[in-house]
């Protein structure tokens, strides 16, 4: 084969692979399509530190947990919804290619893009389908905002930050006697799992960049 042929032959490669699209990642909320963002590093390693630890935890128990990879169908209006992760409680909602009905639990990771679509949109789709505690995580803030169902309405309950042993100094030796208190606090649970699950807050945050 001439080299000029071989020229034409990458050319037309090339073009091929520009032409490649990648599945469009979105969400339908309300009927509106929300297109995503391909999750950062920190992201990812902050949502596989959860999953390692609830799925040991769940091991040989009826609770199942899902990455974002597995697409949550709440109704028509309402599909195709990935959260960061997700524990189901009830089987007969696992399909084979999606859950159907609303997780017990959900984990969103804030994308510096769009913050408001979880702590927003998300928000209220999951109140208004019944999910019983969601929380939002900063990875910035190295923060957790738990919100619990109460009479139907996810309200915050309590917010868990993970401190470097800096930050610790620099609060015991100040004058904030609250801020003490919140750098006491180790560990979290879930509603609904209890203290049968004591999950240290440095765990969730460990290994990033």
């Amino acid at each position: 084969m001439s080299v000029t042929n071989l020229e034409f032959r990458d050319k037309i490669k090339i073009k091929e692979i520009k032409e490649i699209k990648e599945p469009i990642r979105r969400e339908i909320i309300g009927g509106k399509i929300y297109n995503m963002a391909s999750p950062a590093t920190n992201h990812n390693k902050v949502i596989n530190n959860m999953i390692r630890i609830f799925g040991d935890f769940l091991d040989g128990k009826n609770c199942t947990v899902f990455g974002e990879n597995v697409d949550v169908y709440f109704d028509e209006k309402d599909k195709e919804v990935k959260p960061d992760l997700k524990i189901i409680c009830e089987p007969d909602k696992i399909t084979d290619e999606k859950i159907i009905g609303a997780p017990d639990f959900i984990v969103e990771v804030l994308s510096k893009s769009n913050p408001e679509h979880d702590k927003i949109t998300k928000l209220a789709l999951y109140e208004k389908f019944g999910v019983k505690e969601y929380w939002i995580i900063s990875i910035p803030e190295k923060s957790i905002d738990v919100y619990l169902l109460t009479d139907g309405r996810l309200i915050l309950s309590k917010i868990y930050t993970h401190y470097s042993e800096t930050e610790i100094k620099n609060i015991e030796e100040g004058t904030d006697e609250e801020a003490k208190e919140r750098v006491k606090i180790k560990n979290i649970t879930t509603s609904i799992f209890g203290d049968d699950l004591k999950i240290p807050i440095e765990k969730i945050f460990r290994n990033l960049r």
